[in-house]
């Protein structure tokens, strides 16, 4: 069972996103928590890392109040299996004492899709305020004798952590 992203938990009057890989941006009231920004860059490939998957498709969203998927980026890997860096929100609150003062982090979620391989589904990476995460994918290649009308997809879910319980 996926949680609702902190982004929303975090800032309830979130507007004017854009999407199709553009520089992201919110604007919130007055009222909502102070926001920072940490960094996202993926890199996407097969043979456990060995050879990078060109056209690859990387999508970064988050699942707003209702439920609904909200592309933040949406980007085709390089012949290096790259995408540029993407830029992401973190939100907190600093006095609210339910927060961790030590762990600062707004979860996002990542799907990448490419012809011939199964869909990566990724719920739940951290993004922390100045710091550059890195998410290498490793896809895996169909197999011709799967089920051509069930769509192939591996999920992983980042497990929550101590930290998660106050930042909640």
């Amino acid at each position: 069972m996926r949680r609702r992203n902190s982004f929303f938990r975090k800032s309830k009057n979130v507007n004017n996103l854009e999407t199709a890989g553009t520089s992201q941006e919110a604007s919130v009231a007055e009222t909502t928590p102070p926001t920072t920004t940490g960094h996202l860059a993926v890199g996407v490939f097969t043979a456990l890392g060995a050879l990078p998957v060109k056209d690859a498709l990387v999508t970064v969203y988050i699942m707003n109040e209702n439920e609904e998927e909200q592309n933040l980026y949406v980007r085709t890997t390089d012949e290096n299996g790259k995408v540029p860096d993407m830029e992401l929100g973190v939100f907190y609150d600093p006095n609210n004492p339910l927060m961790s003062p030590d762990f600062y982090f707004t979860t996002y979620n990542l799907r990448v899709q490419a012809i011939n391989y199964y869909t990566e589904n990724i719920y739940d990476f951290r993004i922390f305020p100045d710091v550059k995460s890195t998410l290498n994918v490793n896809l895996v290649p169909v197999k011709l004798t799967d089920n051509p009308a069930a769509p192939p997809e591996r999920t992983i879910t980042i497990p929550s952590s101590p930290a998660d319980i106050n930042n909640k």
